[in-house]
């Protein structure tokens, strides 16, 4: 009877533990989200360069392009603050300077969007090892479907977010939802940036 007790007791613990769990990572993720939302001068930056709202896939595929084609693929800063505005100025960036104001254009456009995480190792353990080789993209959902987004290489349609990983990014393993620059997150660095639920 004392052990059904107990057994009873730390399922309600570990239920009560998993609920604030998931309370944590939806406030956090709230917060991230809101933190990458345009600023009033982003906005004015990105209407000085993308003359039109995005209203069919075609103006995706031209906003994904200009920036690939347009933002040289160079290490920009090593601050810990990304900056889209520095970004479209000095037209250069790396993977994640380019995934952020893409990500930030969308949600300028009401498009939501889900980052994701590539990295390689030998097993799904080297997602802790801060020299693993890694890569920042992310989703769209655009009418009613999750596209992915490539942040590297110029895409001429849109392919739905597991086809894409399974065509493009075979050799990774990759975690959704989570937004991560080489080890580092967004401002305040200790807050992992998960966000998009």
């Amino acid at each position: 009877m004392k052990l059904n007790i107990n057994l009873y007791g730390m399922k309600i613990k570990l239920l009560y533990g998993m609920i604030a769990l998931l309370i944590c990572i939806k406030l956090i993720s709230e917060y991230n989200l809101k933190s990458i939302t345009p600023t009033k001068d982003e906005i004015n930056c990105f209407k000085k360069i993308f003359p039109k709202k995005i209203l069919k896939k075609e103006d995706i595929i031209y906003i994904q392009n200009y920036v690939v084609k347009e933002i040289k693929h160079e290490y920009l800063n090593d601050t810990t603050e990304l900056s889209t505005i520095t970004c479209i100025k000095l037209k250069k960036g790396l993977c994640y300077d380019r995934s952020l104001l893409l990500q930030k254009y969308f949600i300028y456009n009401g498009i939501k969007i889900r980052p994701i995480y590539l990295f390689k190792g030998n097993t799904r353990m080297a997602f802790f090892n801060s020299s693993v080789d890694s890569h920042n993209i992310f989703e769209i959902l655009f009418e009613n479907k999750w596209y992915l987004i490539r942040t590297n290489k110029m895409q001429n349609g849109l392919l739905e977010t597991n086809d894409a990983l399974t065509k493009y990014f075979s050799e990774f393993y990759y975690v959704k939802y989570l937004n991560n620059r080489n080890g580092k997150f967004i401002a305040p660095i200790f807050l992992p940036d998960v966000y998009g639920f």
